[in-house]
């Protein structure tokens, strides 16, 4: 029994020595002697690999490797892929025993990596047929490992000032650097774990981007999803040092994030955008913008639910808010289209905003270029639209318009757009319109309707052409239609005709009534009627003339306006007129024909003016330019009145010819008559005198016979 127990302690000795061995074996053994094999193995991908740095490695209680200034090239070309400063990666020896994987640390620092468009083709034949060796080798990999469960769980993965050179096909490259990352407690069983990164992007003639992110989101392979109660990023435009001016920055957080891709790609959550300065923002982009007041575009605040599920993009309950304006509503996208732009409905409700803020600063007219390119129209984008939109605006500044209780609606589809209304309250007063635009090849036609309700003429007029000399309030219809392949075109295109009414329209600084009497007064005088104008020289005139009702019918034609028809009552006065107005200069031209018509009586400022005018219309001629109406704008037309009075006169010496020539007819008629009367006494006694010759000549021969008779 003595030499078994000997045996086996001996045994047990060369057991515990043999370990103890081993243990020193692997404890000192130099790692770098691996080199030559790892350069082998990879120069079988055409990869070129230079240790100028030292590997190491420990086995307990932690299985560690590290890596030191490794640098990577296509082993033909030369091409640099990578260069690592210092990798590191630690896994628990233990746990891998219970098929458990925990790894303490994966890092990589101070390394760089580069990518070119043929970086993938170089080396993507070696790959793919070393994985598809390896895939072959053992065809019951993929059933073995969805058998077998491997827990993964990760302390720490940290990457520290790590580039990645990115060449574009144009032979341009951008830059993107991992300042700091660290991630802690990474699991893949739906746990949250923090995360920090900090990034630099420069991108060819871009402002550098720093980018700050910090949150906890939580992976789940098993469901593929990912959820994140809370992630911040700040991104900074235009700097290069971290110090530098914080106004060029934007901050974007999400909550209640959850992402699902097991089949479509499924995502929910609430995104808040922010930025203390747009302006600063755009600037540090290189995107100058001339805004007409320099105090606009500051605080920007966005926030909304976004829904990404079975490609239909929905942001609910949207917030915006830029200066002093405020913005609620929706929006819905169709991603599902694969060409064109994606169906959307939009539905807006926008509180105050000033758009002449906005807009840039204006140009002085008599610098500004006269003749511009006209613009094309973007027919294509047009064709492309499929969208329902729901805007209302509570109060905006246009042009220095102020404009409330703005309300459109807005139908697009396969080239037609519908604005089923347009509604808007100006000057005081109400405009609804409706149209429908159509495109046609390569052009746009227009067409529509307004209706405009008790708008104030003195303010549009004072607004649009400093005019004040009217005040009334204003009803019409305006049908309008254009098209064209331009934006000069549909302006030059444009035509509107229109019917307006004015209930009541006061016209200053002149006094038609007066200019209406004076008229009469000089007609009269020049006919020898003395003092016809003595009452109206007595007469305190207003300096303003009255109309009511006041009835138009015009058309529009490119910037001309044609009045075919304008009529109104002023006291006793009926007024009718016809004429021009060219918007681009401001000329027009209304002749004017004054008369009493169907009133019983003459004013009582011309009361001695013969009642003979109610049946005769006076003319008058409005003509000037809108920037310079006095009271004499409006005067007696003397060439028609000259016409006139020349056809009076020619209609009296025709008639005066006429009737002479009637008397004349009538006096020859009397003469022929007479004539007739005397030819016609004379013809019966000569008759009578022939019936008693006659008479005598059968006595005388009666006589003859008797007597013959007789011998």
């Amino acid at each position: 029994m003595k030499w078994a127990i000997r045996l086996l302690f001996t045994l047990l000795l060369l057991a515990v020595f043999a370990i103890i061995g081993l243990a020193a074996l692997i404890l000192t053994l130099d790692i770098n002697r691996l080199k030559p094999i790892i350069q082998t193995q990879l120069e079988k991908q055409d990869i070129s690999a230079t240790f100028t740095g030292d590997l190491s490695w420990t086995l307990y209680p932690s299985l560690a490797i590290k890596a030191n200034d490794i640098a990577l090239k296509h082993a033909q070309n030369n091409q640099n892929l990578a260069q690592i400063g210092g990798a590191v990666f630690s896994v628990k020896l233990m746990p891998l025993l219970q098929r458990n994987i925990e790894v303490n640390e994966l890092s990589l620092t101070n390394s760089e990596i580069w990518y070119a468009p043929n970086t993938l083709e170089l080396l993507s034949g070696n790959t793919t047929t070393a994985l598809a060796t390896n895939n072959s080798d053992n065809p019951s990999n993929e059933s073995e490992s969805a058998s077998q469960q491997i827990n993964l769980a990760i302390l720490k993965v940290a990457a520290n000032n790590v580039t990645a050179h990115v060449t574009g096909e144009d032979n341009t490259t951008s830059d993107f650097t991992i300042e700091q990352f660290t991630a802690y407690d990474i699991n893949l069983e739906g746990q949250s774990f923090p995360l920090e990164l900090k990034t630099i992007i420069a991108l060819p003639q871009q402002p550098v981007i720093r980018t700050f992110a910090a949150g906890r989101i939580a992976i789940s392979p098993s469901t593929s999803s990912l959820t994140s109660s809370e992630l911040e990023a700040t991104i900074e435009f235009g700097a290069a040092q971290a110090a530098q001016s914080k106004n060029a920055q934007l901050t974007v957080t999400t909550a209640n994030t959850t992402l699902n891709w097991a089949q479509d790609l499924d995502l929910t959550t609430t995104l808040a955008i922010s930025s203390p300065n747009v302006r600063d923002l755009l600037k540090a982009l290189n995107i100058e913008i001339d805004t007409h007041n320099p105090q606009v575009l500051n605080g920007l605040e966005i926030n909304s639910d976004i829904t990404l599920k079975q490609q239909q993009l929905a942001l609910d309950n949207i917030k915006l808010s830029l200066d002093k304006t405020r913005a609620t509503g929706n929006i819905k996208v169709n991603l599902a289209q694969n060409t064109g732009l994606p169906p959307t409905a939009v539905n807006l409700a926008i509180g105050e905003i000033n758009v002449d803020d906005y807009l840039p600063t204006p140009v002085d007219v008599e610098t500004a270029p006269t003749d511009s390119a006209p613009t094309p129209l973007p027919i294509e984008l047009i064709n492309q639209l499929t969208t329902q939109a729901s805007v209302s605006i509570e109060s905006a500044t246009v042009k220095k318009i102020a404009i409330s209780k703005i309300a459109t609606e807005i139908e697009a589809h396969a080239g037609n757009i519908n604005i089923k209304k347009l509604n808007a309250k100006l000057f005081d007063g109400e405009i609804n319109t409706n149209a429908v635009a159509r495109t046609n090849n390569d052009s746009l036609a227009i067409s529509g309707e307004t209706k405009v309700k008790q708008l104030d003429l003195q303010k549009t007029l004072i607004h649009f052409a400093d005019f004040k000399n009217i005040e009334g309030n204003a009803n019409s219809t305006v049908q309008f239609s254009t098209s064209g392949t331009t934006d000069k075109q549909l302006t030059d295109n444009l035509s509107a005709d229109t019917e307006a009414t004015i209930p009541k329209l006061i016209f200053s600084p002149f006094n038609l009534e007066k200019q209406y009497c004076e008229a009469l007064a000089w007609i009269e005088e020049k006919q020898g009627k003395t003092n016809a104008d003595q009452n109206i020289a007595a007469k305190q005139w207003q300096a303003y003339t009255q109309l009511e009702p006041v009835k138009l019918a015009a058309n529009l034609r490119g910037t001309e306006v044609n009045v075919s028809t304008l009529s109104a009552d002023i006291e006793k006065i009926q007024a009718a007129a016809k004429g021009t107005l060219n918007f681009a200069t401001g000329a027009f031209s209304f002749p004017i024909d004054l008369s009493l018509a169907n009133f019983s009586s003459a004013p009582d400022s011309c009361s001695n003016i013969d009642k003979k005018w109610r049946e005769l219309s006076l003319p008058l001629i409005c003509k000037g330019k809108l920037d310079s109406i006095n009271a004499k704008t409006c005067l007696p037309d003397t060439k028609r009145i000259n016409k006139i009075i020349e056809a009076k006169v020619n209609a009296k010496v025709n008639e005066a010819k006429e009737k002479a020539k009637a008397e004349l007819d009538e006096k020859l008629e009397k003469e022929k008559a007479k004539l007739k009367e005397q030819a016609d006494d004379k013809i019966k006694d000569a008759l009578e005198d022939l019936k008693k010759d006659k008479k005598a000549k059968e006595l005388e021969d009666k006589l003859k016979q008797l007597l013959g008779n007789g011998k």
